[in-house]
């Protein structure tokens, strides 16, 4: 469903996630727009894309994919680790929109850089970043739905892709 002309109704862009979680946290980022809660909705937003794409990964390590495991066994020791790992949460986090774009081909490079004006936004809405004192950083309403229908169409309504991995294997 890519019609870039015309407005999509954002509950309607919620049956089209596939995963649960990512379909709660983008309801989430929905009702916080709905509530005029910019910020929130785009930090919500932004935890959809990444638990999507945790979840792809399983999906492709189901499928075999042994950089998919590999990454997932990253992420689940920074978890075990608690605090003691928050540097390598943080790189993590930081990199998961290259890493699925250039190991995994789940994003063009158009689509990267949507998702990276996410993530981006994202940061600036969750951390202290103000323009002077005691004036947080506060989006519009048509960036936060802006990002919630990018998040769907690019990334939330897709299945996962086996790219890289299944050339290699066809290659080999």
């Amino acid at each position: 469903m890519c019609v870039h002309s015309q407005i999509v109704d954002l509950d309607e862009l919620t049956l089209l996630c596939r995963d649960r979680r990512a379909r709660n946290y983008i309801s989430e980022a929905i009702a916080c727009y709905k509530a005029n809660a910019f910020r929130s909705g785009i930090v919500a937003c932004w935890l959809a894309v990444v638990f999507d794409i945790l979840h792809k990964l399983s999906e492709l390590e189901m499928a075999g994919d042994l950089n998919a495991k590999s990454k997932l066994d990253d992420f689940e020791k920074i978890i075990q680790g608690g605090e003691s790992m928050l540097k390598e949460a943080l790189d993590f986090e930081r990199q998961i929109l290259d890493m699925v774009a250039n190991e995994f081909e789940m994003l063009t490079p158009n689509e990267l850089d949507d998702l990276k004006r996410l993530q981006h936004d994202r940061n600036r809405c969750a951390h202290p970043s103000m323009h002077a004192l005691g004036d947080p950083y506060t989006p519009t309403g048509e960036l936060t739905r802006y990002h919630i229908r990018n998040a769907v169409e690019i990334l939330l309504s897709r299945a996962p892709v086996q790219g890289k991995s299944a050339f290699e294997r066809i290659h080999n």
